[in-house]
């Protein structure tokens, strides 16, 4: 993939986001334990303006393995965190109704979450619901 840059008319790639992220969760319901999804999630993320280094922390911390390059398919372990990456993603456009200011709030340390940014704490289930938890604040108008 390349450097990824924020996409200015990213209406498309949400559509198509949240019929891949619908299609995952369907297949987490039917086959919970061992589900893959379209490597495409991951080019759908990149084409978003996600950073390869932010996709790779999130989706592979072990180092991206050479064969998902090619591979219609990933791995469960690696569908579980592609799948939290785009719930993430996809409800931080919802949130902020507009794009550049979800990707900007995903990458901006927050005191909730000890000076992290929320993308660099949704590689684990823990963080992503924390993350869910603070976008449900905003969403709601709490403080956050």
């Amino acid at each position: 993939m390349a450097p990824a840059q924020l996409n200015a008319q990213p209406e498309k790639l949400i559509a198509e986001l949240e019929q891949l992220h619908r299609k995952a969760e369907t297949l987490a319901i039917s086959s919970p334990v061992d589900f893959h999804v379209e490597r495409r999630l991951l080019d759908v993320l990149a084409e978003m303006g996600i950073e390869d280094a932010e996709i790779d922390r999130v989706v592979f911390p072990g180092g991206r393995p050479a064969e998902v390059r090619t591979a219609a398919q990933l791995s469960a372990e690696h569908s579980d965190r592609a799948v939290r990456f785009a719930r993430i993603v996809k409800f931080a456009e919802q949130v902020f109704d507009n794009h550049r200011k979800a990707f900007l709030w995903l990458r901006t340390p927050s005191q909730t979450l000890m000076g992290q940014a929320p993308i660099a704490c949704i590689g684990t289930e823990t963080g992503a619901k924390a993350v869910e938890e603070l976008l449900s604040r905003i969403d709601f108008g709490m403080a956050a």
